[in-house]
């Protein structure tokens, strides 16, 4: 859209960080009516070249902030403010103005470039790209003095053998055979038993032995306690233990062991 000639239009230099669209518009609006107003900006990253073009509705508003904004000192930047005529105004100076500006989304751009199904006829520009950029990289090592042989991982060989370029024709893919699992013992020997027959065996009988000595009881127990006792208490008092009992003794120890037993 040109600009009208009654109209007022300035230049903004070296302007400081932080001074940005909404700041200028509210600044400059003390002055007059401002009625398109453009920060020029990088269009990748969005930020500040520090010059910006201002349109004012009337054309002697522009001159009076021409003549008190140059020179005068912001943020540690003297500003450089002139207006400019009305020949060297562009018709398309102020295009975007008066909106805030978006920076680009370069990531989402390049994904979306990556995504894009890509044709045959790309695929085999990029392949001999690919393999050019690879030869001099060969001829640079061998120049370097070292010889190696890069023919079995090129790009060429590869690119060949899927049929890319004219070389050799892809090679026919063959099943790959079923990958053999070999099991471990121990899972063998527990599928075998599951698979072998239960045999049952018959409960043995409890038969008693003669002349087998059973465990003495509580009360054989308690019988023989005393003499162990004395025998105990014998050898703390530095005495000699008791002696054998009497045959008369040994007889009814038996027969109250029997009785318990019983």
């Amino acid at each position: 859209m040109p600009t009208p000639a009654s109209r007022g239009v300035i230049y903004l230099g070296r302007i400081p960080h932080g001074f940005y669209e909404d700041e200028m518009r509210q600044y400059f609006t003390q002055f007059g009516t401002v009625t398109r107003l453009r920060l020029s900006r990088n269009k990748k990253t969005g930020k500040s070249k520090h010059y910006a073009f201002v349109e004012f509705k009337d054309g002697d508003v522009a001159d009076v902030v021409a003549s008190t904004m140059n020179g005068y000192l912001m943020f540690g930047q003297v500003l450089v403010c002139k207006r400019l005529p009305h020949s060297q105004v562009h018709p398309e100076l102020f295009k975007g103005a008066n909106r805030k500006f978006r920076p680009a989304n370069l990531v989402a751009k390049e994904m979306k470039s990556i995504n894009v199904p890509k044709s045959r006829e790309a695929v085999v520009k990029t392949v001999k790209n690919l393999i050019a950029q690879e030869k001099a990289r060969v001829a640079k090592i061998k120049a370097m003095g070292i010889d190696y042989d890069f023919s079995d991982i090129s790009f060429a060989a590869l690119a060949a053998k899927a049929g890319l370029v004219e070389g050799a024709a892809p090679a026919p893919s063959a099943p790959a055979p079923a990958p053999v699992v070999e099991e471990k013992p121990a899972k063998k020997a527990k599928e075998a038993a599951k698979k072998a027959p239960v045999v049952e065996e018959p409960a043995l009988e409890k038969q008693s032995k003669k002349g087998k000595r059973k465990a003495p009881s509580a009360d054989a127990e308690e019988v023989e306690a005393p003499a162990a006792a004395a025998n105990k208490k014998a050898k703390s008092a530095g005495a000699a233990p008791a002696g054998k009992p009497s045959p008369a003794k040994q007889a009814a120890g038996k027969k109250a062991v029997k009785k318990a037993r019983r």
